[in-house]
């Protein structure tokens, strides 16, 4: 999970968080719906 309590020691930390974080959000559909919702971004959805 991606947490900004910690940063990453090295790149591959931080890249593992990244994906982990990712990974997370493409298995929520309802998670990545809510970033097509705001205004400034509806004409896209």
């Amino acid at each position: 999970m991606l947490s900004a309590k910690k940063r990453p020691i090295n790149k591959a930390e931080m890249r593992a968080n990244v994906e982990g974080f990712m990974n997370e959000r493409k298995s929520n559909k309802k998670l990545v719906q809510k970033y097509f919702h705001a205004d400034h971004v509806r004409y896209a959805a």
